[in-house]
């Protein structure tokens, strides 16, 4: 997750029956997988709360039992009113990540919209099962903050990342190496700070190899007028399978067969440059396969 990233949990109903630290009241298995996850990615977050609305992990409070969902209006327009008081803390170009329930996440999403915060809530339209199953896969997210922490030093050194439409065989390109290719409007739930990755892939690593990462990613790219080769490019079919199942589209020739006649490539012609058009706005990132330097 991005420095300049804050992440909200909800409190839970199981709770300490002494006065304590805010992070140590919340007894619930979802709760401690919640805190273990920010502890172990040692990210800056919060717990916002039905009575006190958004808590520092560490301050002191006592028990209480407040309901968010059996507040009257009255309560919730005081914990509004609570919350974005303490928003006012808050630089506006921070980022606020909410993993909580529905019910939690309905409340708190609108209110840093209002306020001018961005803000990723990936449960605000899931059930309380999704939440769990998250929570349960959390203690693997460290190593998904290393990687993209390492693939950011990557981008920094290479001088950024370059939009595949833009890419031509002028430029320098390794040989060899790692391509690691990343799409702007996806993000991770780690946050919106840095694109998703969508593909990895290895290209002339072994030895005595004579093609070329450009060549691999030219077939992934297509040609300048959009046609392209789903057929000799696993990425291109992948994407193309995509496009026709939320098109809704009826393509049976789509990835049959190792070639295909003129007038099934002209069939297959319209979504080829659909499939152009999307790869042509992800953006590539390459490691030269000599690993003791990054082009």
């Amino acid at each position: 997750m991005a420095d300049s990233a804050f992440l909200i949990v909800s409190c839970g109903r199981r709770k300490s029956e002494m006065i304590c630290c805010a992070k140590d009241m919340y007894n619930s298995s979802r709760f401690q997988g919640l805190k273990s996850f920010a502890e172990v990615n040692h990210l800056h977050w919060g717990i916002f709360s039905a009575k006190y609305a958004l808590l520092c992990p560490e301050e002191i409070i006592e028990p209480y039992d407040v309901n968010l969902n059996l507040c009257t209006e009255e309560q919730r327009m005081k914990l509004r009113d609570l919350f974005e008081k303490q928003l006012t803390v808050f630089p506006k170009t921070l980022e606020f990540i909410i993993i909580a329930d529905a019910m939690y996440s309905e409340f708190i999403a609108p209110l840093l919209q209002k306020n001018g915060f961005s803000l990723s809530a990936p449960f605000l339209n899931k059930n309380d099962l999704e939440v769990e199953e998250y929570i349960k896969k959390a203690k693997y997210t460290n190593h998904v903050l290393r990687f993209y922490n390492k693939l950011r030093y990557l981008v920094e050194a290479t001088g950024g990342v370059r939009r595949i439409r833009d890419c031509t065989g002028k430029q320098y390109w390794p040989k060899k190496g790692v391509y690691f290719i990343l799409d702007n409007n996806e993000c991770t739930l780690l946050g919106k700070g840095f694109p998703r990755v969508v593909r990895v892939g290895t290209h002339a690593v072994s030895k005595g190899s004579k093609s070329t990462l450009w060549n691999r990613l030219k077939t992934h790219k297509g040609s300048n007028n959009g046609e392209g080769n789903h057929r000799g490019s696993i990425f291109r079919l992948h994407v193309g399978n995509s496009l026709i199942e939320r098109n809704n589209l009826s393509i049976s020739s789509w990835g049959h067969g190792q070639t295909a006649s003129k007038e099934t490539r002209q069939s297959e012609g319209p979504l080829e440059r659909m499939v152009s058009d999307y790869i042509g706005e992800l953006g590539v990132v390459v490691l030269d396969r000599d690993w003791k330097s990054v082009v």
